[in-house]
This record gives structure tokens, sequence and C-alpha cells, in this order.
């Protein structure tokens, strides 16, 4: 991405990336407890909807997608590294209850939590 942005050289581009890069650190620090567009387009002082686009033509993702990408992240880590109970990693990460978290996790992975955790995230052979 970076080289596709900066090739052009023109300040409009380095400014995009500069503010995703600091949209991802945003992401980074805050995923666990914040999940919407306006709090990070607050955090950078500009409006959702232009986040919004600008992250689009710099990922071709949404801002709602990088933040469930770094949820599930998480997710997967706590899963496969430690013996915590799923409703534990679900209040770790802000689920309302195990539930949601599990309806969540499966939608982004295709396989419940449980399931992940007993194949080690390995799809059946």
């Amino acid at each position: 991405i970076f080289r596709e942005i900066s090739k052009d050289g023109d300040n409009a581009s380095s400014r995009k990336l500069e503010t995703y890069m600091q949209l991802m650190q945003l992401i980074d620090q805050y995923h666990t407890h914040e999940r919407g567009v306006r709090f990070y387009a607050d955090r950078l002082c500009l409006s959702p909807k232009y986040l919004t686009s600008l992250v689009k033509s710099v990922s071709g993702s949404s801002v709602q997608q990088l933040v469930f990408k770094a949820i599930t992240k998480k997710a997967i880590s706590l899963i496969t590294t430690t013996d915590k109970s799923i409703k534990e990693i679900a209040d770790l990460l802000n689920f309302p209850n195990a539930s949601a978290f599990g309806t969540f996790f499966k939608k982004q992975v295709g396989m419940s939590p449980v399931n992940y955790r007993q194949n080690e995230g390995l799809p059946k052979s």
C-alpha cells in the first residue's frame, strides 16, 4: 500500500497514509472498548464520512471492518494462548455476554470460539 500511495509523491496521498496509520494505532489502542466510526473520527478531528472514504481509498476496507479484524485477532490470540473461558474472553473484549461474542466470532471466523479452540483454528481435513 505504501509504495502504491507514495509513488505519485503528492502531499494529499501522504496525508491520507499518515491519517490511516494514526487510525490503525487508535484501533490497536481502543478496539476492545470503542467500535464506532464516530469515536475514531473524533479522535482524528475528522468527520465519520470523510474518515470512512479515506480508509476505503487506502485499504479497501471500512473502519468497522478494521476494528472487527483487530477484535478477532485479539480473540484468536486469547482463545489459542490462554485457558480463559469463553465468557472471560467475552468480558475482556467488552461483549455483553458470551453468546454475543460467540455470534460475532462465528461470523468473522466461520466457527464458534469453542470449536476454534478445539481445532486450534485449523480447518478440518
